[in-house]
């Protein structure tokens, strides 16, 4: 990962303790991070600062001590002063007993340093945090205190304006009390955490304890953990609502309960809610920080081992939440050394005109030990804000200055072009030599006439004097159309583009190399031989699965993939069993059963001898694991908190047959949760084996009760094929953003064998079978004679389908493994030997392995004359013989009869198929390594293909066509180890093409505007504005004055958008105004007092090119603003404020 050193010559334990933040930034962006490190004789602090992001560092020594100093913490105030705290030997009457230092920076450097304690027993690990009003407040652990002297117990104290306030005891008990972290929300309230002995029913153990302070005083202490097991170094974090949350390393929880893990709770004002686990991991993870982003998603650090190549180092790990959940582990480093103490940045204080400058808005950042070595790193979306200001005068920013050119289209449509993709072409070589570009183009941007930003895609290349840039415009009407591109603004360091938000259908193939393309993303599922597709076999004689395993069901959560199915031991009973994978380096096969196994057993009397078919879900919102499950012809419903541990609902079973097509028995649930009041199940009727068995609907507002569908059965044995006698389990169940519903589900023809078919539905009544079932039979020798129970889920890059091979010996559960590289919503991937297809996006299957030609992707929507497919083809090199092949081209919706198509090779060119015949062109040519581009399309009355590169060839032919019953097919061809598809796209077609020319370059200067307001508080103040990007209209203003008079003004789009303008003063004595733009031509804006008075603003707009704005004070004031707008473009406003509490104020912009 990419990382800056921040100081050589440290120590392992340089940034310890976690529970200590070493990192902070003042408001203009200066990060400062503190350390230990030895002088030559003694461990000394020292605070390093960075003011290019974190590159490059500068070193201030902060103590002088004759004897060891270390565990500093850092925090920063509105003012922008640092302040340091930490624990030291050496220091006032009592020299050879840890005692607590702080020492503070301002503008004017260092200050003395002072001792927060002065005991004659140890005082340590502090951990400091400042408050709204810029008080620090310090927590530490101490010996000394209260009725239990000879224990650590936790200590706080206070500094104010005024000085260092009273200690005050936030733990007095018999057992030592250790490593505490503080935090402090938006109302000033003090939150602690620590890790401690003696609380609870697990007295022996250390357990992660919490208090908070208000401004009322401590309140109880709350037990977050009450565990058998040490759970420690908890590091605490506040979101914008006053949640706390925590995370921690401890053991006893999940599958590796003697491993340390990395453990998360959240405390909401109902109190804390359900742990749950970051990791599970055989391998100890430790040393955990939090931060939370402005929008709430949390980022959490911290060591481990097991992960990557070395498994036996601790390595630095990242993972995310957000409100949908834990997302995939990261690694951030993997190198044969340990890692130690990562710290992130974070605070809720200060807040500088508004904005909190610790804690950041998207991404975060850290420093962390590598071995001797302390590093800083921050994540490619990490932003935090910055204000450019200083209380006494401003900084003045350096010019900006960024470049924009015209780019007229000319149409000589008829119609409007919607959403057209034109193709831009521009020097780019030549601006980058010139310093006006990065040179890896990722500063371009393009605009249209309003403003909006658009999306393109750089076909390229970059730096190049023919760089091809394809840009989606909304709107090109008959005539003409301008649009803009951008480029050299240094605020835009992230590359746009974009092939799949500016093309119909968009692939890159992740740009692979060259190899066979049957072992290419883009051919879809391969099969693999032998065992390798077999995922779970029985266990042995005497266990609980000794006969078969059945019926699989996948959770993947926080990390670790989770199966539950169903096993059967020697006496035929069937219980529920679970295995267990990590989705680092998952293979699809690599589980590993529970050593606890089985976790559901019948112990009900309705439940006979077997419980099984189980269906799975962890519900989010509830935090807690739901199982339903099949037993003696019924349905029961059970709950986990870790999905191991299960309890069954007292009112069992939960379903049971009533109806008379569903026969003496139900089972085989499978739910799935639409909301928290909406549940579905499909269900089976009568056992499979019977040959009439039929799918059935239930819905449920809690997953408990349940109401059967009054048309029962929704999906019946028909016709005379695969699924003639019956139908059954539905396993996979999905609802997707298409607004459908998606099934695998089985079905038995007159052979009684199995197999299974997808279909899909907008209302889980009426279904709709593909045309491709059935999609999964029997291809190998060891699934025995048929596939049933299917259930898929997608990973990455990648689609899993497990399903029971019954009649196997043993019978055993497989799985398919698909590679889903393409937008399979809009394509079919298909091998033509086996016959079968890659249906649809979200539910993927294929036949057996390719061999010779085949089909790489055809579309599955049939495309009219408004699509043209282009794409690109690299030959790496030549055949033996020297030749090679590439075809594709258009079909008619039978398959049959060809209307275009391209074969290249040593001897044909082109073969053009008419819907009575077809004709060639035979030209030679001896082919050459290099790049192929092609482009086609079909209109009703012509097809068209062309082909450049190494060889240069068209061709066009009429005709009469039917491109509504159409379809594109891509081929491999012969020869695909020397072939790589580089990319394919799809875009809209018209004729002619509208042509595009770029004007010359015009320079932008982002300058910096003054304003001055008069006698305002009696003070002279200055205000500066700063905008990010002309055409983006963010426009901000700040005073230097931030206690009195710290005005904001956000313009959040363009002017011819929606506007929501809003005025802030930040403090109470002065009011906040609000103005919101009720519509969007038209406009009427009213500005409302926040704190209570009644005033009611009203701003009026003329429609015409110069619009005027008036607001009146309907109060009889002396007040008038008017802002005026010319043009489209340029903006030149005036605001003249008027007698406003009392001042005199005059204010003039001018951009």
């Amino acid at each position: 990962m990419p990382s800056y050193t921040v100081k050589t010559g440290g120590y392992d334990q340089s940034l310890a303790a976690s529970s200590q933040r070493k990192l902070a930034r003042t408001s203009d962006g200066t990060l400062w991070c503190v350390y230990s490190r030895s002088d030559g004789t003694y461990y000394q602090i020292y605070a390093s600062y960075s003011k290019d992001g974190g590159k490059t560092w500068i070193e201030e020594q902060v103590s002088y001590g004759t004897d060891t100093q270390d565990r500093p913490g850092i925090a920063v105030d509105s003012e922008d002063n640092i302040h340091v705290v930490w624990r030291g030997l050496g220091w006032g009457d009592n020299p050879t007993k840890w005692n607590l230092q702080y020492r503070k920076r301002t503008s004017a450097g260092w200050q003395p340093q002072e001792a927060v304690t002065d005991e004659n027993a140890d005082q340590e690990h502090p951990s400091i945090a400042v408050d709204s009003n810029d008080n620090l407040h310090i927590v530490w652990l101490g010996l000394g205190w209260g009725t239990n002297t000879g224990y650590y117990n936790i200590q706080y104290r206070r500094r104010t304006s005024s000085g260092w306030q009273s200690r005050e005891a936030v733990s007095d008990i018999g057992a030592n009390q250790l490593v505490p972290m503080i935090a402090i929300d938006d109302d000033d309230n003090v939150h602690v955490v620590w890790r401690g002995t003696g609380w609870g029913t697990n007295t022996g153990y250390h357990n992660i304890q919490y208090r908070k302070r208000t401004s009322t005083g401590w309140e109880p202490q709350e037990a977050v953990t009450d565990k058998d097991a040490d759970q420690v170094n908890p590091s605490i974090a506040i979101d914008s609502g006053g949640n706390v949350h925590v995370v921690w390393f401890g053991k006893g929880w999940g599958t590796n309960t003697t491993n340390w893990n990395i453990q998360y709770k959240r405390r909401t004002s109902s109190g804390w809610g359900s742990r749950e686990a970051v990791t599970d991991k055989n391998a100890d993870q430790t040393h955990p920080v939090i931060a939370i982003d402005k929008d709430d998603n949390i980022h959490i650090v911290w060591r481990g081992l097991g992960w990557g190549t070395n498994t036996g180092y601790y390595n630095i790990q990242y993972c995310k939440r957000t409100n949908s959940g834990w997302q995939s582990r990261v690694g951030l480093t993997d190198t044969a050394n340990n890692h130690h103490f990562p710290n992130g940045i974070w605070a809720l204080h200060p807040t500088v005109l508004g904005q909190k400058t610790n804690r950041p808005r998207t991404g975060y950042a850290f420093v962390w030990v590598d071995g001797t070595t302390i590093k800083f790193y921050r994540s490619s979306d990490f932003t935090i804000s910055t204000i450019l200001h200083k209380k006494f005068g401003w900084k003045i920013a350096t010019q900006l200055t960024f470049y924009k050119r015209p780019i007229t289209i000319s149409s000589d449509s008829t119609s409007t072009l919607t959403d057209f993709q034109v193709l831009v072409t521009i020097d780019t070589a030549s601006l980058i030599s010139a310093g006006k570009m990065e040179s890896d183009c990722r500063d371009i941007r393009f605009f249209d006439s309003d403003g909006s930003l658009l999306n393109y895609w750089l076909e390229g290349p970059c730096n190049d004097a023919n760089t091809k840039i394809w840009v989606k415009v909304p709107s090109i009407p008959p005539g003409s159309k301008t649009i803009y591109i951008c480029y050299g603004n240094p605020l835009d360091t992230t590359n746009q583009s974009n092939g799949d938000a500016t093309f119909e259908f968009f692939d890159d193939f992740e740009s692979k190399s060259t190899g066979n393309v049957p072992n290419y993303p883009i051919t879809g599922y391969k099969k693999g031989q032998g065992t390798d597709n077999i995922a779970l076999t029985p266990g042995a004689s005497g266990e609980f699965d000794s006969q078969k395993v059945l019926h699989p069901c996948i959770v993947v959560k926080d990390g670790t993939i989770y199966m539950f199915y169903t096993g059967f031991n020697d006496s035929g009973e069937r219980q529920i069993g679970l295995a267990i994978a990590d989705v680092e380096n998952f293979t699809g096969t690599n589980f590993t059963k529970y050593s606890g196994n089985p976790i559901l057993t019948p112990t009900e009397t309705w439940e006979g001898n077997g419980v099984g078919y189980p269906c799975v879900i962890y519900d989010t919102d509830a935090r807690i694991w739901k199982m339903w499950y099949g037993s003696s012809g019924k349905i029961g419903y059970a709950t986990s908190d870790d999905g191991i541990h299960w309890t069954k609902y007292s009112g069992n079973p939960i379903l049971t047959p009533t109806e008379t097509w569903e026969g003496d028995q139900i089972g085989h649930p499978s739910v799935l949760k639409i909301s928290s009041t909406t549940y579905k199940m499909l269900y089976t009727g009568k056992d499979p084996g019977d040959l009439d068995s039929q799918i059935g609907l239930a819905t449920s507002s809690d997953g408990i009760n349940w109401i059967k569908e009054p048309s029962n059965p929704v999906i019946s044995p028909s016709g005379s094929g695969w699924k003639s006698e019956a139908t059954f389990t539905a396993r996979t169940f999905k609802y997707e953003d298409d607004g459908k519903y998606h099934i695998l589900y089985g079905g038995k023809d007159a052979s009684t064998y199995s197999k299974v078919g997808y279909a899909e539905s907008t209302d889980c009544v009426n279904w709709i079978d593909s045309s491709y079932n059935p999609i999964l039979v029997v291809t190998r020798s060891w699934e025995g004679d048929e596939v049933e129970n299917p259930f898929q889920f997608s990973l990455g890059n990648k689609i899993y389908i497990y399903y029971d091979c019954w009649f196997s010996d043993p019978p055993r559960i497989g799985v398919l493994i698909i590679e889903k590289k393409i937008d399979t919503s809009k394509w079919v991937i298909k091998e033509d030997k086996a016959g079968t297809a890659i249906k649809d996006g979200k539910l993927i299957l294929g036949g057996d392995d390719l061999t010779g030609d085949y089909e790489i992707l055809r579309t599955v929507n049939t495309y009219s004359e408004s699509s043209i497919v282009e794409m690109k083809n690299s030959l790496s090199a030549l055949s033996p013989s020297g030749w090679h092949t590439i075809e594709f081209g258009w079909r008619t919706s039978s398959n049959e009869k060809r209307f275009a198509y391209m074969w290249i090779n040593d001897d044909r060119k082109w073969r053009l198929y008419y819907p009575s015949g077809y004709v060639e062109n035979l030209g030679t040519h001896t082919p050459s390594v290099g790049d192929y581009r092609y482009k086609t399309y079909v209109t009703s009355s012509k097809s068209r293909m062309e082909q450049s590169g190494s060889l240069t060839d068209s061709v066009e032919i009429t005709g009469s066509y039917s491109p509504t019953n159409s379809h594109f097919e891509l081929n491999s061809g012969h020869q695909t180890a020397f072939n790589k598809w580089d990319w394919i796209f799809i875009r809209k077609y018209a004729d002619p093409e509208p042509t595009v020319s770029v004007g010359d370059e015009i320079e932008i200067i982002l300058a910096t505007v003054g304003w001055k307001v008069v006698n305002l508080f009696s003070l002279n103040s200055t205000w500066k504005l700063l905008t990010r990007e002309i055409l983006d209209s963010q426009w901000r203003i700040f005073g230097e004055l931030v206690r009195d008079v710290a005005w904001q003004i956000l313009a959040m789009e363009t002017i011819s958008r929606i506007i929501e303008w809003k005025l802030l003063v930040a403090q109470d004595i002065s009011p906040a105004w609000k103005l919101l733009n009720m519509s969007e031509t038209n406009s009427q804006w009213k500005i409302l007092d926040k704190f209570g008075l009644s005033s009611s603003w009203k701003l009026l707009t003329r429609s015409d090119e110069t619009t005027t704005w008036k607001i009146l004070n309907e109060f009889g004031k002396e007040i008038a603003w008017k802002l005026l707008l010319s043009k489209s473009k340029d903006i030149s406003w005036q605001i003249l404020i008027l007698n406003i509490m009392s001042k005199l104020i005059a204010w003039k912009l001018i951009t």
